[in-house]
């Protein structure tokens, strides 16, 4: 916290809000639903894939 403080006051550093809708953050820190886990991967320019796709994927990869 301290290091942090300090890294403002000296203006290396600047901080800003962001809105709990774009805390991209909570995927990695919070139980989520579907709909929120989909909506927050896509802004990472993430995809998430069914376990069945992904085999699918990895048998196209061994052929």
């Amino acid at each position: 916290y301290h290091f942090i403080k300090e890294q403002v006051e000296q203006g290396v550093i600047e901080l800003y809000f962001v809105n709990t809708e774009y805390q991209l953050a909570d995927l990695f820190t919070k139980a989520l639903g579907r709909e929120r886990i989909e909506f927050l991967t896509n802004k990472l320019g993430m995809q998430s894939f069914t376990p069945e796709t992904l085999q699918k994927l990895m048998n196209e990869d061994d052929e």
